[in-house]
C-alpha cells in the first residue's frame, strides 16, 4: 500500500458493512495480535479493512499490514471476501501488482500483511501538471500488462479505480486491493448471488445489470477505460447526485467526448478509450494485452518512435516518470501551519503531517511523526489570522482563486474553524464563523448545531439568532416550502418563530424585516406584499448579508404570484397580477445574483423557477411537460451551479435537489434525493413521510397492489419512533390504510392529523385531503364519501375502489342510520347518485357492460340536478357506450326536456 494514501471505501451497494473496531482498538490491538510487527501509523480506510504501515522486527523491513474492520462481528462471507483478497493477489507475481507475504487470523481479527509501497495513489495526481500525456501512457501501459496477467491466471479485479493504483518511487505503476476479485475457476463469486459490488463510477455496465457470472476480463478493461478518461480529462466520465444516477449513466449514457475535452489528443489515444469503454463488452478489447498493445503503439508515436525497439518492456523506461513534489502554494503552506498547530494541541493529530507531507509527494520513504518539526506557530496569532479571513470571505461574495470552486472555498473556511475549535470548542466567535460559513455552503442542519452552541452561551447574540432564522428558513421554508404539493410542506420549527419572535422585538431595522418576512412565508399567510417590501430599510443596514434580503424578496414574490395565478384577467390586456409579480420575482433574483453569484438560496429559487416558467409561458398548443422539457438544459445548468456551490456533507442539496426534480415531475429521480438524503442523516425523520408520499403517488407498476403498501408502511414506521408533531405522517399512514382497505384505520389517524392542523393552523392541507379531515369526526355516510374521493387520486385496483362505494351505498340505505347522524335526505340522495356514477366508473375500468349499464340507471333514478345523461355522454370514460343501443335507449329515458326561452 502506499504512504500517505488514503484509500476512498469502495461501494458495495448490496448493503452495509457490518460494525467496526474502532481505528484506536485496531493500533492497540495490532501488536499484541502479531508480535513481529510493530506499529507505525495509520495509512488509509477502506470498505473492508484499516491499513497500517508496520515494521517487522527481526527482518527491518517495512510492510502494510491491512486488519479487517468487522473485527469479531465479521460474517463468514465477509472473512471470505477478506481473505480472497490474499489470495488472488497471492497468486501473482507481477512487478506491476502488490505482492502479498502473510494472511492470518489471531485474536479474532483478521489481517493480511503485504508489500509496503513507497509512493503515491494515482488518484493524487490526477488533474495535475505532472500526469502528462506521455506518463499517463506509460502507466495505463504498465497497468493494462499486470492486468493480463491477472486475467491469465483466472482472476478478475471488478474494483479497478485511480485510488487501487499505487505508483512507487520509480514511477512503476502498482495494483492492489484484490478484495472484490472473482475468481473464474470458481463456482461463486465473493459478492454473493445478486449483490452488486464495485466503485459505481468505475463498473461495467454487465456488472451493473448482469449476473456476476458473466463477468470477465472485459469488465476490467472497461474500467481501465474509464481510469483512463479520468486521467486525460482530468475528471471522470460519469457523475451524478447519487448512486443510482451514476449506474444509469453506466448503463446507458456516453460520456462527454474525450476528443471535446481534450481537443489536443490524438485521434489513435482517443479510440483506445473509446473501444475500452464501449457498452458492449464484444466492442472492446478482447483482452487487457491487446489494449496494452494499443497503448504502446500510442507512446511510441508520441515518442517520436517509429521503431519497435523494445524499451517499454524495461524498468528503464518508467525512469522517466517520478511522482512529482508538488510546489507548496498558498494552500499548502496554511494546511502545514495546521499541522503544526495539531501537532502542538494533541498527539493523535501529529500523525496527519507526516501522512499529508507525503500524498503530496514528498520524496522520501522514512517519513514519521520524528521528522515533523517542532511548532512554532502560537495559537493567538493563528486565530486572529483563520478569523480574518473567514469573515472576509463570509462578509461579501465568495473570493475564488483560479480554478478553485465555490464549494472549494467554503470547505476552506469550515475546514480553517475546525482546526480552531479542536483546539477551543467553546470560542463563540470561531463556532459563529463556522455556522455562517456552514449555512453559506447549503449546510443548514449543521449550521444550526453550530449556531444554537452560541446561543446556550451567549442568547441575547442577534447575529447567531438572525443566521439561525436563515438556516432553519432556508430548509424549512425555502426548501420544503417550495414543494408543489402542499402537504408535503413541513411547518418551520418552534425555534424559528422563537428566534423570529426576538429579532422583531430587539432587532435593529433591518433585522426586524428579515424575521417579518421569513415569519410570513413560513405561515403561509395572504397579504399584500408590495405593502410588506415596501417596509424594507433604506438602506438596509450592515448586519445583514444583503443578497439574503433578496432571497426572502425573491422567494415571497413567486409564491404570491402562484396564489393569484388564478384570478381574473385585467380589463383592457393589462398584464394578470400573477405575471406582474413574476416579472418582479424575476428581476429581483437576477439582483441578488448579479450580488453574490454564487448564493446557494438564490441558485436554489433560479433552478426553480424553471418549473414555474413552464406555468406561466406555455406556449399555445404547448402542456406543460413540454415545457419543462423545452427548459431542460437551463435547469440542469442551474442545477449544476447549485451543485458545484454547496457543501454535500449533509442532506441539505440532497433535499433540494429532491424539491426541484419532484416539481418537474421527476418522481423517481426525486425519489432516488430522498434515498440519498436520508442515508446521510436517517434522523431526519420528515424525510420518511416525503418518501413513503413520492411512492406512494407514483407505483413503480402504476398500481398500488397490496405488497407495495406494505413496502411504503414499513419505510414510513421510523416516522413513527416517537409520536410525531407534524400532520404529515398521520395524514400519509391514513393514505396508506385507506388504499388499503382498512377504512376505520385510517380514520383513526387523520384524527389525529386534524387535530395537529387545528392546534398550529398550518395550511398545508387542501382539496379533497382538507374534506377527507373534517369528515373524521363527523357521520359515517359523509366520512366513507370523502375516502372515496380521496381513492380517487390515488392508483388503487377497481376493485378497492367498488368494495368502499358498496358498503357506502349499503350504508345509506340504512334509513335509521341516516337518521341518527342527521343527514338531510337531499344531500343523502346527491351522495347516493355520485356513488353510483363512481360505481359505474369503476367498472368501465373492467370492461363490466352490465354493471356500468345498471349503474348508470342507479345513478340517473336518483334525479340530482347536475348529474343528467349528458354528464355521462360528455365523461370520456363512458363514450364509448354513446352509440350503444341500450345506452342510448336508457339516456332517453331519462332526457329532460329543455327549458323553452
Amino acid at each position: 500500500m502506499a504512504a500517505g494514501s488514503t484509500t476512498r471505501p469502495t461501494a458495495i451497494v448490496a448493503g452495509a458493512p457490518a460494525a467496526s473496531l474502532g481505528s484506536d482498538s485496531l493500533e492497540t490491538a495490532l501488536p499484541a495480535m502479531i508480535g513481529k510487527y510493530r506499529v507505525l501509523r495509520k495509512l488509509g480506510t477502506g470498505a473492508m479493512g484499516v491499513v497500517y504501515e508496520c515494521l517487522q522486527e527481526g527482518l527491518g523491513r517495512h510492510v502494510a499490514v491491512k486488519v479487517m474492520r468487522a473485527g469479531n462481528t465479521a460474517t463468514a462471507e465477509e472473512i471470505c471476501r477478506f481473505q480472497r483478497e490474499a489470495r488472488s493477489a497471492a497468486q501473482l507475481t507481477h512487478p506491476s501488482v502488490v505482492r502479498i507475504y502473510d494472511v492470518g487470523a489471531e485474536a479474532e481479527l483478521h489481517f493480511i500483511v503485504m508489500e509496503f509501497v513507497d509512493g503515491v495513489s494515482l488518484d493524487k495526481l490526477i488533474a495535475t501538471e505532472y500526469l502528462t500525456l506521455e506518463t499517463s501512457l506509460r502507466l495505463l501501459y504498465h497497468t493494462a500488462q499486470a492486468l493480463h496477467a491477472a486475467h491469465q491466471q483466472g482472476i478478475v479485479h471488478r474494483d479497478l479505480k485511480p485510488s487501487n493504483i499505487l505508483v512507487d518511487t520509480l514511477g512503476r505503476p502498482r495494483i492492489a486491493d484484490f478484495g472484490l476479485a472473482k475468481s473464474v475457476s470458481e463456482e461463486r463469486s465473493l459478492s454473493g448471488s445478486g449483490d452488486l459490488i464495485g466503485t459505481p463510477r468505475y463498473m461495467s455496465p454487465e456488472q451493473v445489470v448482469s449476473a456476476c457470472e458473466e463477468v470477465d476480463g472485459r469488465s476490467d478493461i472497461f474500467s481501465l477505460g474509464s481510469v483512463m478518461y479520468e486521467m486525460l480529462a482530468g475528471r471522470g466520465p460519469f457523475d451524478g447526485q447519487n448512486v443510482l444516477a451514476i449506474l444509469r449513466q453506466v448503463v446507458d449514457e456516453e460520456p462527454a467526448p474525450l476528443s471535446q475535452v481534450r481537443p489536443e489528443l490524438r485521434g489513435e489515444v482517443v479510440q483506445i478509450c473509446v473501444r475500452a469503454m464501449a457498452k458492449e463488452r464484444e466492442q472492446r478489447f478482447q483482452t487487457a494485452a491487446e489494449m496494452a498493445g494499443g497503448l504502446r503503439a500510442a507512446l511510441l508515436k508520441e515518442l517520436g518512435t517509429s521503431s519497435d525497439h523494445g524499451a517499454l518492456d524495461d524498468d528503464h523506461a518508467l525512469i522517466a516518470f517520478v511522482p512529482p513534489t508538488l510546489p507548496r502554494k498558498r494552500r499548502a503552506s496554511r494546511w502545514a501551519v495546521r499541522g503544526a498547530l495539531a501537532a502542538a494541541v494533541a498527539a493523535v493529530l501529529l500523525s496527519i503531517y507526516p501522512v499529508w507531507q507525503f500524498a503530496r509527494g514528498t520524496a522520501s520513504s522514512e517519513v514519521s511523526a520524528k521528522s515533523v518539526p517542532a511548532p512554532t506557530v502560537a495559537y493567538p496569532k493563528l486565530r486572529a489570522q483563520l478569523t480574518q479571513e473567514a469573515t472576509q470571505q463570509l462578509s461579501g461574495p465568495l473570493r475564488l482563486t483560479e480554478n478553485q470552486t465555490p464549494r472549494d472555498s467554503v470547505k476552506s473556511v469550515v475546514e480553517d474553524l475546525t482546526v480552531l475549535l479542536r483546539q477551543s470548542p467553546d470560542d463563540a466567535e470561531v463556532r459563529l464563523l463556522r455556522g455562517r460559513a456552514y449555512r453559506r455552503g447549503g449546510e443548514y442542519l449543521a449550521a444550526v448545531d453550530d449556531l444554537s452552541a452560541v446561543l446556550r452561551s451567549q442568547p441575547a447574540n442577534l447575529p447567531a439568532l438572525a443566521d439561525r432564522l436563515l438556516a432553519n428558513y432556508q430548509l424549512y421554508v425555502l426548501y420544503l416550502g417550495n414543494l408543489n404539493e402542499p402537504a408535503l410542506r413541513l411547518p418551520a420549527p418552534a425555534q424559528f418563530f422563537e428566534d423570529a419572535k426576538v429579532l422583531q422585538a430587539r432587532g435593529d431595522a433591518s433585522q426586524k424585516y428579515l424575521a417579518g418576512l421569513a415569519e410570513f412565508l413560513a405561515r403561509q399567510e395572504d397579504g399584500d406584499v408590495e405593502k410588506l417590501l415596501a417596509q424594507r430599510p433604506s438602506p438596509p443596514t450592515a448586519t445583514i448579508y444583503l443578497p439574503d434580503l433578496l432571497l426572502l424578496e425573491t422567494d415571497l414574490l413567486f409564491r404570491a404570484s402562484e396564489q393569484s395565478f388564478d384570478d381574473p384577467p385585467p380589463e383592457g390586456g393589462q398584464p394578470s397580477r400573477s405575471a406582474h409579480l413574476s416579472a418582479l420575482a424575476l428581476r429581483t433574483l437576477r439582483r441578488g445574483l448579479d450580488a453574490d453569484p454564487n448564493h446557494v438560496g438564490l441558485l436554489f429559487l433560479k433552478a426553480n423557477s424553471f418549473q414555474r416558467r413552464a406555468i406561466w409561458e406555455t406556449g399555445e398548443g404547448e402542456d406543460r411537460d413540454t415545457a419543462v422539457r423545452r427548459s431542460r438544459p437551463q435547469f440542469e445548468a442551474s442545477s449544476d451551479r447549485l451543485r458545484r456551490a454547496t457543501l454535500r456533507t449533509g442532506c441539505d442539496t440532497a433535499i433540494a435537489r429532491a424539491v426541484l426534480l419532484d416539481n418537474l415531475g421527476w418522481n423517481q429521480q426525486a425519489y432516488d434525493q430522498v434515498q440519498e438524503a436520508l442515508a446521510c442523516r436517517p434522523t431526519v425523520t420528515q424525510l420518511y413521510a416525503i418518501k413513503a408520499w413520492l411512492k406512494l403517488k407514483n407505483p413503480e407498476d402504476g398500481t398500488l397492489e397490496e405488497t407495495l403498501l406494505g413496502r411504503i408502511g414499513r419505510d414510513l414506521e421510523p416516522a413513527f419512533e416517537s409520536p410525531p408533531e407534524e400532520f404529515q405522517p398521520y395524514l400519509i399512514r391514513g393514505l396508506l390504510r385507506a388504499a388499503a382497505g382498512h377504512w376505520d384505520d385510517a380514520r383513526r389517524d387523520i384524527k389525529d392529523c386534524a387535530r395537529r392542523t387545528a392546534s398550529g393552523g398550518w395550511p398545508g392541507i387542501s382539496g379533497t385531503h382538507l374534506q377527507w379531515l373534517q369528515s373524521s369526526s363527523g357521520a359515517t355516510t359523509e366520512y366513507l364519501y370523502a375516502t372515496h374521493a380521496v381513492l380517487d387520486e390515488l392508483a388503487v385496483p377497481p376493485e378497492l375502489r367498488i368494495r368502499l362505494l358498496t358498503k357506502l351505498l349499503a350504508h345509506i340505505q340504512d334509513a335509521s342510520a341516516i337518521a341518527s347522524e342527521g343527514l338531510e335526505p337531499e344531500r343523502a340522495r346527491t351522495i347516493r347518485a355520485w356513488s353510483h356514477f363512481s360505481l359505474a366508473a369503476s367498472y368501465a375500468a373492467q370492461e363490466n357492460r352490465a354493471s356500468v349499464l345498471q349503474e348508470v340507471r342507479s345513478a340517473l333514478e336518483q334525479k340530482v340536478a347536475d348529474l343528467t345523461p349528458q354528464t355521462f355522454k360528455d365523461n370520456g370514460t363512458f363514450s364509448g357506450w354513446n352509440e350503444d343501443a341500450e345506452f342510448v335507449a336508457l339516456y332517453q329515458q331519462f332526457q329532460t326536456e329543455e327549458p323553452k326561452p
